[in-house]
């Protein structure tokens, strides 16, 4: 492991450094910025109650902007919370691990990390009274909520996420702050996405594996591969898996990288596309039911029409089949009822890392789960229910989970 004194002179490095993108010899793009760059807002109070017998934990949020990169390569300010107890954001204490933390797909920038009163973080602050936890509002929101959102671009909004981490860390380094080089890199739906793309990351480019070092990744119910998420809804839309993450996906992606496609070719009505975009409007706008199925065109619903294949060849750029390092620790869940991002995504990711030299272990429905700080392990269970809440539930238990395990080995 990595000692915390490399990290210390790497950020000191950083804090002398001008904001600039550098070629490594490998091709891969490095990431400096200096402290100047960063604008960082007053810590506010707010509080997390873990349960109702349990007290209120007293929490600090430090929210600040940073420059990163969009879609297109184009530099944007992006914007990310930190989050640490009351009493540790006071005594400046050793932290003894900073957790990543990587938020769902939305629409609604009232619920962005560094604007909502409500966070991911919070079910994980329960887990250690000094951890410190780090959230970045992927590209579209945020200090960023002018630009279109970076849903299901997973390396972009790993890179938006690392970009936080880092300078979450340059600027508690210029305040005092200290841990431990134990980072849980967590997330669930398009965070558990975002997740797994941060250890791709991590695992596949040198910069950013000498400035990173994950303990481990958590990630949950992740859309892994775009086109088993449209493949399996349109399969069985009867009960309908949740349409939302369709038109999103394929709405950012023409929005931002030009599919290929009309828009006019894929939908009966056009405006879903531009109520999901727009920020105002619920995700779930027009979609109830099955009636979502009869805004798809006939080519839309025929797997080996053209339109079907020219979406499925420009979304296989975005997948996240990677062999990770032999040293890496990696935990999935999946819910095989998730009725919002199909279970099919988690096992094709499983299969893949199993035939390429990774090894997991399974861990099938049904099964008893005693030890979850077990490492390289896939946990495919139920909630038992099948329907619009299940993905929420799935989430509700995956970060509990998570929380409750970082309480117990870290």
């Amino acid at each position: 492991m990595k000692k915390f004194c490399l990290l210390l002179i790497l950020s000191s490095a950083l804090l002398l450094s001008s904001c600039h993108k550098t070629e490594e010899a490998s091709g891969a793009k490095s990431y400096a910025v200096s402290l100047s760059e960063l604008v960082v807002q007053p810590a506010v109070d707010c509080s997390y109650k873990p349960s109702e017998d349990a007290d209120a934990v007293a929490l600090k949020k430090i929210v600040f902007n940073y420059p990163t990169e969009n879609v297109a390569g184009e530099k944007v300010t992006a914007s990310a919370a930190i989050m640490m107890t009351s009493s540790l954001y006071e005594s400046k204490s050793k932290a003894p691990f900073m957790v990543l933390v990587h938020h769902g797909a939305m629409t609604d920038n009232a619920e962005a990390p560094s604007v909502s009163e409500t966070s991911d973080f919070l079910p994980l602050m329960s887990a250690s009274t000094n951890a410190i936890a780090v959230e970045a509002d992927l590209i579209g929101f945020g200090a960023s909520k002018d630009e279109t959102q970076a849903f299901a671009y997973g390396d972009v909004n790993a890179k938006t996420a690392l970009h936080a981490l880092i300078c979450a860390r340059l600027w508690l380094l210029s305040e005092g702050y200290t841990w431990e080089d134990k980072l849980a890199n967590v997330g669930f739906s398009q965070g558990g996405q975002t997740a797994m793309h941060v250890q791709k990351i991590v695992d596949t480019d040198s910069f950013y594996g000498s400035n990173v070092n994950i303990t481990k990744t958590f990630a949950g119910g992740g859309c892994y591969d775009i086109n088993t998420v449209v493949d399996e809804s349109i399969a069985n839309y009867n009960p309908p898996l949740m349409p939302a993450v369709i038109w999103l996906g394929i709405a950012s992606y023409n929005a931002l990288t030009g599919l290929g496609v009309s828009n006019s070719d894929v939908f009966v009505d056009e405006s879903i596309l531009d109520e999901l975009l727009d920020k105002s409007h619920d995700m779930q706008v027009n979609m109830t039911g099955n009636a979502w199925s009869a805004s798809l065109k006939d080519d839309m619903l025929n797997a080996d029409s053209d339109i079907r294949k020219t979406i499925r060849s420009r979304m296989e750029d975005y997948n996240c089949f990677f062999t990770p390092k032999s040293t890496s620790k990696i935990l999935m869940f999946s819910d095989s009822k998730d009725d919002v991002v199909p279970t099919k995504n988690s096992d094709e990711l499983f299969d893949y890392f199993n035939a390429n030299g990774f090894t997991m272990t399974k861990i099938e429905e049904g099964e008893e789960i005693s030890d979850f700080s077990k490492d390289n392990v896939y946990i495919r269970y139920s909630t038992g229910t099948y329907g619009r809440g299940c993905h929420m539930t799935a989430n509700n238990i995956f970060m509990n989970t998570v929380a409750n395990e970082l309480a117990k080995n870290w």
